[in-house]
């Protein structure tokens, strides 16, 4: 269970059950006797005219040994070989074996592990301590690493005498026969070949130890090709293992592989059992010292780049070791810094809270009086680390202390940052801290900003000179200016941009400030790895006051150039997060998408898990939009939703939960449940949205997706209501969103229709002021919003009572929403089309087949209730089993 890959079984399994994923699991059972007796005659090269019983008591004695272990049996039949008990026979020409000698002089263990330690005390005390010591130097043996420590460590000081062979004669078997050449395996034509014969095959040899997983023993200097025997063992045996012979020793007994490639000279455990049986060779009350040794030995040793591909290992041998007291706590505390920096920048953020932790545990009571330096980094280390794998517990208290230490801004803003996001992400008004934190800050670097109130109109002023120059600029324009690396420029440029962010989930106060701030330090002195993030804000700022949706495009276009330039990889996540409120204007959704999961999955994996889950909410409702299979959908809502309560993330966990609500209520899968937070699919998205009435966001995403609901659903009047009653909260909670093309549509589909069912004129009112937005957005060249314009043409028509051009204009939305991937409307289109067909112009043939076509989509789709609907509201267009001819 304490395997690597039983862990990332267990927690696949775990994840399984969360989030409902399919996980196949193929259970790879212990070998019975009949398994092995087949493979004994496979190795053998027995042939189909062997009778199996002959090899039946050999595979019953291989079966009592090994326990059916796969690996263990592999093991245990080199063993045999390598004692004499298993041989070939160059006078019989066939294999041999005694099994009364095999059952006396081999002996039954519990494990592999137990029995590889069998196996390695047969060895020389020489092969078996260096074994041992290089079993706590990773899974890697490096030869120049372990020469270093033969000359330097205690433990192998006396073991210089000739190594000599144990027990086993190496020129011939105790019967007098001649086995002194094992019969090699042709891997190509599946045989053995016997002692006298050599088989190459692309310059390699065989070797009777092949059979069994190793290596040929091929000078690859010379054409001289040696087929290996017991004799050619014991050689190696009788040469000191000072000489490196003592890894080709253990490569022939099957211990170590070496690395791939033709210059390697390195080695590697053949299988993690063999690693730890070698550790456990070493005395319990010898460990501690053998650690501590080993590590200090490489500490003192190594240069520094070996040290620092070492590091993990070091730290890691002397901190079990324990015991370190005065200067010798200072410098371990040292070294853990330099692992926990190591971890956290290839991303192991668990690892690194780990070693900053050690090291904080070892810094003195005086640590901030005396030891100010090493502190600081083993604190910010560790709150960084702690937050990026959701410790926030921990995290908040080693902040409390570290921020209350007399520190400037600068050296403090590796901490805040964190603890800004913590606050941003802590409830529905945890926006409030978070800004308030970011205003501090901000007055600390000099740049203080009013708080809570600020003049417009100067802000507005100063937006449109950079408008102007912007608009002259071309999209190359950007690259030409300068590259700065000012680190409290930097800090301010990021928090400049958290507080836009912060200001756009809040009250938008500081929205347009902040960004007007950090483009106007943009152009005055120069990019930083924030700008490609700042620049889509920009863009965004542009669209939404201007409509100007080609400049804040041109915005999101120079943002993508810096990030090719200059390869600013963790400014990624937010740069494609902010870009695509500028892109949903101009591109097709479906592209989104791909920007959207490369986002996250840049995010997730350097860390930036606010972003990147910020990137996986925004998939959903694209998803949605562009038809993805509801199933998917689902799928990808539980996942994030475990990620988000995971990440402590519960700004974003509601909305995410609201949109797997209306996916559940639309696959009619009411017997589901969510494990995070208990919610079950009964639940509506009206009580839903009860609960987090004072989430405004919350509230307007629900009720678009109520809206989205009731149009599918056909409850015209319902939504019509809906309609009037939210007017543009949408928008206002969630300005500039992509969502809100959506939302507008849906909300003119049942404006239009109940207009038509209800004869009432406000409905018309609203369903015409909305049909005219959406006409301006394909003016203006929004390509996900022509297949709504040409529908509500149509629903226009329809009320005027034009058939023909209406059903001109149905049918050109249907086939354009198809053809752009946005499945979900082509069903609502095909449906709303053949109740059209069917209630105004009668004709039930056609009616008929643009119903079974909708049908046929939403069944793709994955929306099996709305399925069931449409089949029972019009059973009678299609004819029951018994009116089938046949």
């Amino acid at each position: 269970e304490e395997h690597a890959l039983s862990k990332m079984c267990a927690e696949l399994r775990k994840n399984a059950l969360e989030l409902q994923f399919g996980m196949s699991e193929l259970q790879i059972h212990e070998f019975c006797v009949h398994d092995i007796n087949d493979i004994l005659m496979e190795l053998m090269h027995l042939g189909d005219n062997w009778n199996s019983s002959n090899t039946r008591e050999l595979a019953e004695i291989c079966h009592r040994r090994t326990h059916g272990n796969a690996f263990f049996l592999v093991m245990f039949l080199r063993e045999l070989c390598s004692t004499n008990l298993l041989s070939f026979n160059i006078g019989s020409y066939q294999w041999d074996w005694d099994p009364a000698k095999i059952i006396a002089q081999t002996s039954a263990t519990e494990n592999v592990v137990e029995f590889m330690k069998n196996i390695l005390q047969t060895l020389p005390t020489g092969v078996q301590k260096r074994l041992s010591v290089a079993a706590y130097l990773g899974n890697v043996l490096k030869p120049k690493t372990l020469n270093l420590l033969w000359s330097h460590i205690s433990f192998t000081a006396n073991d210089d005498d000739s190594v000599k062979t144990t027990g086993t004669s190496t020129s011939s078997d105790q019967n007098g026969d001649s086995a002194n050449h094992f019969p090699v395996v042709d891997r190509e034509a599946g045989e053995l070949i016997g002692p006298g014969e050599v088989r190459v095959e692309n310059g390699r040899s065989s070797n009777a130890l092949d059979m069994f997983g190793n290596d040929s023993n091929l000078d690859s200097q010379s054409s001289v090709i040696k087929i290996m025997d017991r004799t050619d063992i014991g050689k190696d045996m009788d040469e000191s293992p000072t000489d490196g012979t003592w890894l080709r020793i253990a490569q022939k007994k099957g211990l170590v592989e070496r690395l791939k490639g033709e210059t390697s000279t390195e080695y590697r455990w053949v299988h993690d059992k063999v690693q730890e049986a070698a550790m456990s060779l070493v005395a319990a009350e010898d460990l501690p010292a053998l650690k501590k040794e080993i590590g200090e030995t490489l500490l003192s040793q190594l240069d520094s780049n070996d040290l620092d591909s070492h590091i993990f290992v070091i730290v890691n041998l002397i901190n079990e070791a324990e015991g370190e007291e005065g200067d010798a706590r200072l410098e371990l505390a040292s070294l853990n810094q330099l692992a926990a920096t190591k971890a956290a920048r290839c991303c192991a953020f668990e690892a690194a809270a780990k070693y900053a932790n050690q090291g904080i545990t070892l810094l003195p009571d005086d640590r901030w009086i005396n030891h100010r330096a090493l502190s600081l980094e083993l604190f910010s280390t560790a709150i960084e680390s702690e937050h990026r794998c959701g410790l926030i517990g921990q995290m908040k208290r080693h902040y409390d202390e570290f921020v209350a230490q007399d520190f400037d801004v600068l050296e403090k803003m590796r901490a805040h940052t964190p603890m800004i996001d913590v606050h941003f992400a802590d409830s529905a008004d945890g926006w409030q801290k978070a800004q308030d934190l970011v205003l501090d800050l901000l007055a600390e670097y000099g740049l203080k900003l009013p708080k809570r109130t600020f003049p417009i109109v100067l802000s507005m002023l100063s937006l449109v000179k950079l408008k102007r120059q912007f608009t002259k600029m071309k999209v190359s324009d950007i690259l030409k200016l300068p590259l700065t690396n000012d680190r409290e420029h930097l800090e301010v440029v990021k928090l400049l941009s958290r507080l836009g962010t912060i200001s756009y989930r809040g009250d938008k106060t500081y929205m347009v400030l902040a960004v007007l701030e950090n483009a106007k330090l943009i152009m005055k002195v120069g990019i930083t790895e924030l700008s490609p993030s700042v620049l889509p804000q920009l863009g965004f700022l542009f669209s939404l006051i201007w409509k100007d949706f080609r400049l804040g495009y041109k915005c999101g276009e120079m943002a993508m150039q810096l990030l090719s330039k200059y390869n600013f990889r963790d400014a990624v996540p937010q740069t494609i997060m902010m870009n695509i409120l500028n892109a949903a204007f101009l591109d097709p959704l479906i592209r989104l998408d791909t920007s959207l999961k490369k986002a996250y999955r840049i995010g997730t994996s350097i860390g930036d898990t606010h972003h990147a889950m910020i990137c996986a909410y925004q998939r959903i409702p694209v998803q949605l939009a562009i038809g993805s299979s509801l199933d998917r959908v689902e799928r990808d809502c539980r996942k994030y939703c475990a990620q988000m309560a995971e990440f402590d993330l519960v700004n974003l966990l509601p909305q995410n939960i609201a949109y797997w609500l209306a996916s559940i209520q639309l696959m009619g899968k009411e017997d589901t449940a969510l494990p995070v937070q208990g919610i079950s699919a009964t639940t509506t998205l009206i009580d839903w949205a009860d609960k987090h009435k004072d989430d405004a966001l919350l509230v307007a995403t629900t009720q678009l997706l109520r809206s989205h609901l009731h149009a599918i659903y056909g409850e015209d009047e319902d939504g019509a209501e809906l309609a009037i009653i939210k007017g543009d909260a949408y928008v206002k909670a969630n300005p500039g969103h992509f969502c809100h093309f959506i939302d507008t549509f849906v909300k003119a589909v049942c404006l239009y229709t109940a207009a038509r069912k209800m004869k009432r004129k406000k409905y018309l009112v609203h369903a015409r002021k909305l049909h005219s937005n959406i006409k301006g957005w394909v003016q203006k060249g929004n390509p996900n919003v022509v297949h709504y314009e040409k529908f509500l043409n149509a629903e226009e028509a329809a009320l005027e009572g034009d058939q023909p051009l209406a059903e001109g204009w149905y049918q050109a939305a249907a086939l354009l929403a198809l053809r752009n991937s946005f499945h979900g409307d082509a069903a609502l289109i095909n449906e709303r089309y053949g109740e059209f067909l069917l209630d105004d112009c009668h004709n039930v043939g056609e009616a008929t087949v643009r119903l079974a076509e909708s049908i046929r989509l939403y069944r793709e789709w994955g929306a099996d209730r709305k399925v069931s609907q449409l089949e029972h509201k019009h059973a009678e267009l299609w004819p029951r089993p018994e009116e089938i001819v046949m």
